[in-house]
Parts: C-alpha cells; structure tokens; sequence
C-alpha cells in the first residue's frame, strides 16, 4: 500500500469515526447564512469561526497523513522519509489543536466583547477567556447565556489537551520532541552537559559515582575529569525529548474528534443567536 493509498483509508477512518462530515456541511449552511455583514459588533465572532472551521479542516488532513505514513512504516520497512512525515504531520496537528483551543476561545470572547486584534493585550488566552465566561462577575462583567459557548469550551480541556499543550511548549521552548515507532529506551538520546552549583546537586552527583565506581581511587580519578575550569558537570539525558507514536496518536485522534465537533456545535450555537438566527 503507498502513502497516497494510506491516506484515503485514514480520511475514511475518520469520516467514520467522527463528526467530520457534518462539520463540513454546517460550515456550507454557516456560509449560506453570512450572506451580508450588518454593522454589528456580534459579527467579529464570525470571522473567528470560519478560522476554526480552517484549522478543523488542517487538523483532519495534517492527523491523516501522519496515520497513513505510520501505517506504512508498521506494515513495511521503516525509513527516514517515512518517520520525516510521521513527525511533521504529527507536530502540524498538535500546533493547529493547540492553535484551535484559542480560536474557538476568541470565537465565543468576540461575540460579547468587540475586542481588537491588532493589539496583542486585547487578545487572551484560553484560560483568561474561560475564566471570565464562567465567572462574569468576578471581572465586574454582564454577560448573557454563556453557557453553550462554556460548554464546547469545557471539552477543549483534560489529558489528551493537556498533552498537546505540553508538546507545543517542548516544541517552542526545549529541544525539538521527537515521535519513536515504539516506546522511548532510556538509552534514546545525545546526552546533555549541565552545571552543578547547588549542595544538593553535588551530593546528588557524588552518590551516584559511588554507586557507578565502588573503588574509591577509581572514582577518585572519574570525579576529577568531570570539573571544567573550576566547575563541576555532569550529563543529563532531556525529559520528554523522545515520545511514542501509540501515545502521541490516542491524544491526537482524540483532539481531533473533538476539535471538529466542537466547531460544529459552536457555528449551530451562532446560527441560533442573533445576529444570524433572524436569517
């Protein structure tokens, strides 16, 4: 079976498993309804809807193709340009789930608050949004009928989320998380030099060389080369460098059915409301 014919038994995967379909009906009927844009402030949450419909769209393909090319590296013989794809679609679905939480977040932010969106602190995160469509007066607001808009938001979070977050952030912030075909070894990895300054991480260090070289004249001799100009180093291996592709497709599969129902029931939730329900 080749990549391309991978793919299709993936997006037939998903057709079946999810809500994918009606999503992309409901963006056609979200459509039919914005025929014209009245000068109402409520619209701007239209703008951010067709964002999450677009990003609902790029999660499906990005999640399929990264099911279609590790579908053939397990059926088949691994190579490099088949785990090259696996990492890339899997690192663009879980940028565009994380991406999505806040868009669908703005979505239901712009359609009580005209904020704008040139100005980097008129926009909040997910959180803040949340927070201030949960507990209203807690932030001096009046808000109206919150709730469907909390709702859909609320399944936004949990493990799976949580584990995309914390991928985003390694991929931002550490270095670049990397997806095995199998569970990662401890063994998996360069090590990594670091300096040890405190009491604690001395001693720590120290008790692990007796542990490793029992002979005191030996250890003696390994403790000393481990002191760079005056400073005492030791190699580390990085946390959650390496991740296991079984772990990494349950939270995405998982994110992506989600993501794509959400965006359905959040377009039905402004269909229903003015300024569209006249229409």
């Amino acid at each position: 079976m080749r990549p391309d014919d991978s793919y299709k038994a993936a997006s037939e995967r998903l057709l079946k498993e999810s809500s994918l379909e009606a999503m992309i009906l409901e963006d056609e009927r979200l459509n039919d309804a914005v025929c014209t844009i009245d000068f109402d402030p409520r619209f701007n949450s239209i703008n951010w809807m067709f964002d999450c419909f677009l990003l609902a769209r790029e999660i499906a393909y990005s999640y399929c193709w990264m099911s279609a090319y590790a579908d053939e590296v397990l059926k088949h013989h691994a190579d490099a340009d088949k785990e090259f794809h696996i990492q890339y679609y899997a690192d663009n679905c879980i940028t565009r789930v994380n991406s999505f939480r806040d868009k669908a977040a703005l979505l239901a932010w712009a359609y009580y608050c005209p904020f704008n969106p040139n100005k980097k602190n008129e926009v909040l995160g997910f959180g803040m949004v949340l927070e201030r469509l949960q507990y209203p007066v807690r932030f001096g607001l009046t808000i109206k009928h919150p709730e469907e808009f909390v709702a859909q938001l609320d399944r936004l979070r949990g493990p799976h989320f949580d584990l995309m977050t914390h991928y985003r952030h390694l991929k931002i912030h550490r270095i670049e998380p990397k997806i095995l075909m199998r569970p990662p070894r401890p063994s998996d990895g360069l090590s990594y030099m670091v300096p040890l300054f405190t009491d604690e991480e001395i001693r720590g260090h120290s008790e692990q060389l007796k542990k490793m070289y029992p002979d005191d004249s030996s250890r003696e001799v390994i403790e000393k080369g481990c002191y760079i100009r005056g400073v005492l180093f030791d190699r580390i291996r990085v946390k959650r460098e390496y991740w296991d592709y079984a772990e990494v497709e349950e939270a995405v599969r998982k994110c992506t059915h989600t993501c794509v129902d959400v965006a359905k029931e959040l377009s039905q939730t402004l269909r229903r409301r003015a300024p569209l329900r006249e229409r």
